[in-house]
């Protein structure tokens, strides 16, 4: 295998153990940012602890693996950012005479590729963050159905009801 690929394999490997390790602090840390006055004091989660024992009591284990899918999908961030990266460092006048890349260089040839890495995998933040919601139920035609239930369902829900540009919600402030 090309050490180049043996890298990005590598990078995607640590980074799915670690998003599926992590993802019930993550449950924890959306549900707790998404906590608005409007929900009634008893039911607010006190501090982190607190958060973990009622998510559990109400809805179970899984409930902190929602979102996992699309997290998971994030980790092809750096299968488009380590191509990016070497191909901008390529073009510098540095790389081009043989010479390490100065600090200027290396910050905008990372930057750079981060910041189209990101552009092009954000969707997955806002479906991981509309699954990690606490569940909310909408009626349609007499049947209470919850409003993201799972991965295709909130895919197709933000296309149909917000367009493309609902996938992008909060990625400047992300950039």
């Amino acid at each position: 295998m090309h050490p180049f690929a043996t890298h990005i394999a590598s990078a995607m490997l640590a980074g799915a153990t670690s998003t599926t390790c992590t993802s019930p602090m993550w449950v924890v840390k959306t549900r707790t940012m998404l906590q608005t006055a409007s929900v009634p004091k008893h039911e607010r989660y006190r501090h982190t602890f607190d958060a973990f024992v009622k998510i559990y009591q109400s809805e179970g284990m899984m409930a902190f693996y929602k979102g996992l899918l699309p997290s998971l999908l994030g980790v092809f961030h750096v299968v488009v950012q380590f191509p990016l990266y070497e191909h901008f460092k390529s073009m510098t006048p540095e790389f081009k005479r043989g010479d390490a890349l100065s600090p200027g260089s290396i910050l905008l040839c990372s930057g750079g590729s981060k910041m189209l890495a990101s552009i092009a995998t954000y969707p997955h933040e806002v479906l991981r963050t509309r699954l990690q919601m606490v569940p909310t139920y909408t009626t349609h035609n007499g049947v209470v159905m919850r409003q993201y239930s799972g991965f295709i369902q909130t895919f197709a829900s933000i296309l149909r009801y917000e367009g493309i540009s609902g996938f992008y919600r909060g990625m400047g402030v992300n950039l």
